[in-house]
């Protein structure tokens, strides 16, 4: 069986297609916030790392972390896992 990674938007919820023109976003720090408006496959299961299907989603992003709402998990980088990220056997 083959397997093949699967993401989902971390403000939404959709599913990502082989064509959709994603953005990434990292978390690193309560801080900082990076927004990255090209997908790297290789990037985007790291952990603190947000996968966002849309302009929408991106605003929708923006406004969570200037209001406060958006933070930053207390966790180690060990064992973190990236939700919006799972292999799927096909």
């Amino acid at each position: 069986m083959v397997s093949r990674l699967v993401h989902w938007c971390s403000i939404c919820g959709r599913q990502k297609g082989a064509t959709n023109h994603w953005f990434m976003a990292i978390l690193d720090k309560p801080k900082n916030l990076k927004i990255i408006k090209k997908w790297r496959e290789s990037k985007a299961c790291e952990p603190h790392t947000l996968t966002i299907c849309g302009e929408q989603c991106a605003h929708t992003l923006l406004s969570r972390w200037l209001s406060g709402e958006l933070r930053l998990e207390a966790q180690s980088e060990e064992g973190t896992v990236n939700e919006s990220c799972v292999a799927q056997q096909q």
